[in-house]
């Protein structure tokens, strides 16, 4: 029987209150742990499910709980150069996220009315400095069969 790998793992149940405490008192006073070594001395198996769920708790933490290529740390514990660090790394995920919305929003935007595709640029800052957009109408050449 051919297997599919889940690409889109169907969402797990809401993270609790009790799994964040759980995770902020394992991580407290211990540095940076990755998220096989919070899931062993949480007693789980290490698999990508539960790698998943680690992930969300953190995101779920209210900004207690810092998720990077290091691993998970409290925030409360980072040095300045560590949160440095996490702060660069972040923004430039949203700025990544940001860029991928806009192009697809593009791809849609021509796929669905060719004659009129927004062509989307970020506001300048000076008069927005939450990131929104404007959209511009380019005028895209005419289709012809044959050509």
């Amino acid at each position: 029987m051919n297997r599919q790998l889940e690409l889109i793992p169907p969402p797990g149940p809401a993270v609790t209150v009790r799994e964040i405490c759980d995770v902020v008192r394992l991580l407290r006073g211990r540095g940076w742990m990755t998220a096989s070594e919070l899931l062993e001395a949480m007693g789980l198996p290490v698999c990508e499910t539960a790698k998943r769920r680690i992930r969300a708790i953190a995101s779920d933490s209210g900004g207690r709980i810092a998720g990077g290529q290091k691993g998970y740390k409290l925030v409360s514990e980072m040095t300045a150069e560590e949160f440095g660090h996490f702060d660069r790394w972040m923004a430039h995920q949203e700025a990544e996220m940001q860029r991928r919305r806009l192009e697809a929003s593009h791809v849609f935007h021509a796929a669905t009315n060719p004659h009129r595709v927004p062509v989307l640029r970020p506001s300048p800052p000076a008069t927005n400095t939450h990131a929104e957009h404007t959209a511009v109408t380019v005028p895209q050449p005419e289709l012809r069969p044959g050509a």
